[in-house]
Order: structure tokens, then C-alpha cells, then sequence
């Protein structure tokens, strides 16, 4: 069963369960509130309640909505389990002496299952819900019902008010979870222009926590452009590892990786289509994404194709991204003769660690992803006939002689010489290391 189709143009047939839809009533009012705590205006119509005159939930059996797209389907079930943020009036809640005081929920929380301190908390936090000293906890049960409006309910304003949480909340995992679901919900609403209001509101460093595969299939599905910023940020998802002048000169960065793909492009707009076919994307290897935290949603993972391990766009943005890099390398250079840059900044720009435990543990995982990625560029040689990526051997060899590893080193730039090889100096300097090394 396919998620995606990336061949047509066809309209989504979207369809929300009949049940699920008589469950949604409205809440919205000029005051509303539970047990005398007035609840804030942007969840009007967002939060679920189970009783009272304010009642808009009616718990049924296994709901299912199904979405298709162009043939493919994909069925989001919630279980016969009760909605995890749903309020009910009639349980009792206590004003507690000290809020500091007040445990915080455990994980994966429901609301009724909070002690009646933490209800009072939790209500009162619906009063002000962009209050970032409140704990994670009570922020997730806010955010189970928002999940559930992306599905079936008042979509369009809980993907506001997720944005607005996203903006002040710093939690990874709330960062992670919303941002894949309200990439995923918009392209099953066939929303793009909310995928740009999205894209728009990535302003901070906290809110880049999330899928860059689901961001890549995004962007393909809606026909939105890679742009310089977008590759500098999934660099990792490009296998491009060296990232210091990225994080210590970001602009400086941006810049050379704008001028490099303008140069090769004629625009810094990048359209995947020229490197993806519908065709290859159904080739590349598929991995299950956790994109909703709401326990009443059965299938809380989807299957994407990571499309960042297409062999030709892979090799296209990491060529950009070490180009870039080498460019910034020079540019720095002759600042420092130029005495832009005082000649002792370059110390402290890497200084020297000690050696211990842990680093050897990270060098570890390091060879083994490097290698990972050896083998799949010379897999990929001999299939295209295209020259192996030098870069994974070249970081690998630098990794070696780190360790004092001599005759690894040797070992992988012989590997290296043996393979299929692009045009480039990069070919050359290693080739001249391995004959310095034998020497």
C-alpha cells in the first residue's frame, strides 16, 4: 500500500469518517470556560469536552478516515480508546497552594488520568496556552486533540495554533511530532499554501527538529523548490558531515552555496523534479516516520521513501555543499591575510580536545557510517558508471590519521584509487596523499 503518488495531477479524494464528523460540535462562544477558568480565544472550537453544555465529543468505535491519492490510499484509525485531551467538567479539580509544586504529568499523559491539582494547572494553562514555563506534559495533552482536528475536525485553525505553539515551545519531541504532522495532514488536504505558511514560520533553530525526507516529499508533491537554506539545513540528510564553517559562519555559507548553485543552475532555485521520476522515487528505500503522539490514532507511524538517498540528488547537493565549503575555506584564508580575521581566531576556532571514552565511542560510529557510505557510492558507480563521491573517503582518511590509524588510512585511499573517478582536484589530492603515505 503506496502513501504517495508523484505521476499526476489528480484532485484527493478526501474523506472523513461520517461518525467522526457528528462528534465535532462548536465551542466556539464569547466565553467559554470549565469550572470558572475561561479558556483562551484560539482554542475555541479546538478542544474536545465530554459533558456539559459545551459537549462536542462522542466517543465511537474505531473510526477510520481514508485519503487517497491518485490510486494511493492511506487510512489513519483511531482506536476505541478515548481521545487522551478530552475534558470532563464533572471531575473534580483543586486549585493547588504552590504550582511549583504540582508534579508533572507522566508520559503520555490524558487528562483524566491528572491528579485533580493537575487539572486545575492544566485548565488554567488552556487560559494561556503560548506559556512556555509550563512542563512539556501538559503541553502534549493540549496538543493530542489539536492532532485529531488535522485529521478530522477544524484543520485549518489547530494548524495556526501549532505554529504558534511551535514558535515558543522548545521540547525536541513536540517540535519533531507537530512538524511531521502538520507536513503530512497538509498534503492530504492537498494544502499547499498552508505548507508555505509552514515553511515561512521556520524563523528559529528549535522549530528544524523534524523529517527531512517527509520535508523533501513535501516540497516534491506541491512542487515547492530547494532553495540554499533548505540544503544547508538537511546537509546531514545529504551525508554531507564536515558542517563547522556551516554552524561557526552560516552566512558566510549561504552565500558561497547560493553563488555555486546559481552558477551550475542559472537559478538558486533547485527543482527536484529534474533529479526525481515517479519511477525512481518507488525505488528508493522506505522508512516508517513517527509523525503522530495523539495514543487514540492507531497507525502513529507512516512509510516514506527517503528520497534524500536518491543516488543523483544526493550526489547534486553534496557536490554543492563541499564546493561551498572549500569556497569558504578560501574566503576565510584571505580574510586572515587580509587581517579581517586576527590569525589567532583560527585556534580558537578548533580547539584542541582531549582524547577519551566518549570520543573514541563517536570515531566508532563515525567509520561505520562512513563506510555505510563507501559502499553505497561504489555500489552506485558501478551501476551509473558515474565516479564514487571522494569526499566519504576523504573524511574517512582524515578520521584514520585522527586515530593514528596509519595503515587504515592507507587501506581506504587505495580502496579510493581503484574506483570509477569524476573530473575534479579532489581525485588528484588524494591520489598524491596515498603516494606521500607509501613514500
Amino acid at each position: 500500500m503506496g502513501l504517495f503518488n508523484f505521476g499526476g495531477k489528480k484532485e484527493m479524494n478526501l474523506k472523513a469518517s461520517e461518525n467522526e464528523k457528528k462528534n465535532i460540535a462548536s465551542t466556539q462562544s464569547k466565553d467559554l470556560s470549565v469550572r470558572d477558568l475561561t479558556i483562551h480565544d484560539d482554542l475555541k472550537d479546538l478542544v474536545w469536552i465530554a459533558d456539559g453544555k459545551f459537549k462536542n465529543y462522542k466517543q465511537s468505535k474505531g473510526d477510520v478516515n481514508s485519503f487517497e491519492i491518485d490510486g494511493y490510499r492511506i487510512s489513519i484509525s483511531f482506536q476505541s480508546q478515548e481521545e487522551p485531551s478530552l475534558i470532563y467538567t464533572n471531575q473534580k479539580i483543586s486549585k493547588p497552594k504552590d504550582i511549583s509544586v504540582v508534579e508533572r504529568p507522566l508520559y503520555y499523559p490524558t487528562y483524566t488520568e491528572l491528579s485533580p491539582e493537575q487539572k486545575w494547572v492544566y485548565l488554567n494553562f488552556l487560559s494561556n496556552p503560548y506559556n512556555t514555563t509550563i512542563d512539556i506534559g501538559f503541553v502534549f495533552i493540549l496538543y493530542y486533540g489539536l492532532e485529531r482536528h488535522l485529521l478530522s475536525g477544524n484543520f485549518e485553525k489547530a494548524i495556526y495554533v501549532i505554529l504558534k505553539l511551535r514558535d515558543v515551545q522548545t521540547n525536541k519531541s513536540f517540535q519533531s511530532y507537530s512538524a511531521n504532522a502538520v507536513v503530512l495532514s497538509c498534503m492530504l488536504h492537498k494544502r499547499g499554501d498552508l505548507v508555505l505558511d509552514f515553511i515561512k514560520s521556520l524563523d528559529k533553530e528549535h522549530e528544524l527538529a523534524f523529517s527531512d525526507n517527509l520535508f523533501l516529499i513535501c516540497y516534491y508533491s506541491f512542487d515547492i523548490p530547494l532553495i540554499p537554506k533548505d540544503i544547508m539545513r538537511m546537509a546531514s540528510a545529504f551525508e554531507f558531515i564536515n558542517k563547522n564553517y556551516i554552524k561557526k559562519y552560516p552566512d558566510l555559507f549561504l552565500e558561497k552555496l547560493s553563488e555555486e548553485i546559481k552558477t551550475k543552475l542559472g537559478s538558486e532555485k533547485i527543482d527536484l523534479k529534474k533529479y526525481l521520476t515517479a519511477t525512481e522515487i518507488k525505488k528508493v528505500r522506505q522508512d516508517n516516520v513517527a509523525i503522530f503522539a495523539n495514543m487514540s490514532i492507531i497507525d502513529k507511524s507512516i512509510s516514506i521513501p527517503l528520497l534524500a538517498e536518491n543516488f543523483k540528488l544526493k550526489r547534486e547537493m553534496y557536490n554543492f555543499l563541499e564546493t561551498a565549503h572549500e569556497n569558504v575555506k578560501k574566503e576565510l584564508a584571505e580574510m586572515r591575510k587580509s587581517g579581517k580575521i586576527k590569525t589567532g581566531n583560527k585556534k580558537a576556532e578548533t580547539p584542541i580536545k582531549k582524547k577519551n571514552e566518549t570520543d573514541e565511542i563517536n570515531y566508532s560510529k563515525l567509520e561505520q557510517d562512513l563506510l555505510k557510505s563507501i559502499e553505497e557510492t561504489e555500489k552506485e558507480s558501478k551501476k551509473t558508471q558515474m565516479g564514487v563521491i571522494p569526499a566519504y573517503y576523504e573524511q574517512l582518511a582524515k578520521l584514520y590519521r585522527k586515530m593514528k590509524e596509519k595503515e587504515k588510512e592507507i587501506d581506504i585511499l587505495e580502496r579510493f584509487a581503484k574506483q570509477i573517478h569524476a573530473r575534479g582536484k579532489k581525485t588528484a589530492i588524494l591520489l598524491e596523499r596515498l603516494e606521500k603515505l607509501k613514500a
